[in-house]
């Protein structure tokens, strides 16, 4: 995870299409790596975005965990 955030195994990749349910896990921050640095401001219902090589995939906030 130092290398960004990642998909929980056994979640959805993040291809985005209904049905699908992408779970992500990452770091508040490593040194010069922002990641989630801004994760405990999220509520649920906030929508964020992802970047794809070939799409912008929105994700709706339905529970978070910070464990």
């Amino acid at each position: 995870m130092d290398k960004g955030v990642g998909q929980v195994e056994g979640s959805s990749i993040p291809i985005g299409g209904e049905g699908t349910h992408t779970v992500l896990a990452g770091h508040r921050g490593l040194g010069t790596k922002e990641m989630f640095r801004h994760i405990d401001e999220l509520r649920e219902g906030d929508v964020f975005y992802i970047y794809t090589w070939s799409e912008t995939l929105s994700y709706r906030v339905s529970e978070k965990q910070i464990i």
